[in-house]
């Protein structure tokens, strides 16, 4: 069985001086990375057996995180890259002044860290977690350059590769997402790309308003707004970070709508003290809904 070390991440404002170059934080204890962990695409094709080459071949550490943990940040040559098998984490970028911006949100399976020794000098990057959960770190210098002699490491080189295009097409379609004109356009394309990968009408997003506007490059005030605006109208409801999808057109289709029509079904309940000629579709949604991919 693969032992692989683990750590703690740290809060927020508590970094190590090792992490903010993205290496690795001391070594507290070993375990395994529990059951249900879904690191199978950056590992697929190996056995149970081998697992025990990629802690020594590739320094593989396991992280519990907390919300608001930094799990890896660069501020110059990182070494470590990492993927999620566990909660929900974000990959921000930290300005001279300290404001940040959301780049990716990163769920289980996706690979954070990869790609930042291409950044230009002076750029700060960090993870940090949105959610309890739980990383693999690897060194990506021993992934790139390490032992020809291994066998683990050609398997996840190969499957490194696809993970990359696929976060590339992931990236891309955010870069499509923030680009649309208006901020009805951006929200209407992000909840269809979550309730599409959801496979529901009704889902729950892991992220908070202010990183949601973040993630859509508004400003949380507007977002709040046009959310309301939206829910006035019919369209979606919503309860807090927990949305259905009534009769929402995707942008761009000359009206089409490709929206499901979410007039019933569970999760549901009326708005207390609210009724509009829309009553049967404006209902807001229960925070127990399926938590979904992020898209657009």
């Amino acid at each position: 069985m693969w032992l692989p070390q683990q750590r703690k991440a740290g809060p927020m404002g508590a970094v190590p001086p090792q992490a903010m170059r993205g290496d690795r934080m001391p070594v507290e204890q070993t375990r395994t990375p529990g059951p249900g962990w879904r690191a199978d695409e950056l590992f697929a094709g190996l056995t149970s057996g081998q697992f025990s080459c990629v802690r020594s071949c590739l320094r593989a550490e396991v992280v519990d995180i907390e919300r608001h943990d930094r799990v890896l940040q660069r501020t110059s040559v990182p070494s470590m890259i990492g993927v999620l098998i566990a909660g929900t984490a974000l990959d921000t970028q930290i300005r001279e002044d300290g404001s940040t911006s959301l780049v990716d949100v990163v769920e289980v399976g996706d690979l954070f860290g990869d790609g930042w020794d291409s950044l230009s000098e002076g750029t700060n990057r960090a993870i940090v977690a949105a959610s309890p959960g739980r990383a693999i770190l690897l060194d990506s210098h021993r992934l790139i350059h390490g032992d020809s002699g291994c066998s683990v490491r050609p398997v996840v080189v190969e499957n490194f590769l696809r993970c990359v295009m696929k976060k590339h097409h992931r990236l891309r379609e955010h870069f499509d997402l923030v680009t649309r004109r208006s901020l009805r356009e951006r929200l209407s394309s992000f909840l269809l790309g979550a309730a599409e990968r959801n496979g529901y009408r009704q889902f729950t997003i892991p992220i908070s308003r202010a990183e949601l506007a973040s993630f859509l490059n508004a400003d949380r005030t507007a977002v709040s707004r046009e959310l309301a605006r939206m829910r006035d109208e019919s369209l979606i409801s919503f309860h807090r970070n927990s949305f259905a999808l009534h009769d929402l057109i995707r942008p761009g289709n000359n009206g089409h709508s490709e929206a499901t029509a979410a007039r019933s079904g569970p999760g549901y309940a009326t708005r207390p003290g609210k009724t509009s000629r829309h009553s049967e579709q404006a209902q807001s949604v229960q925070p127990t809904c399926r938590q979904s991919r992020l898209g657009g």
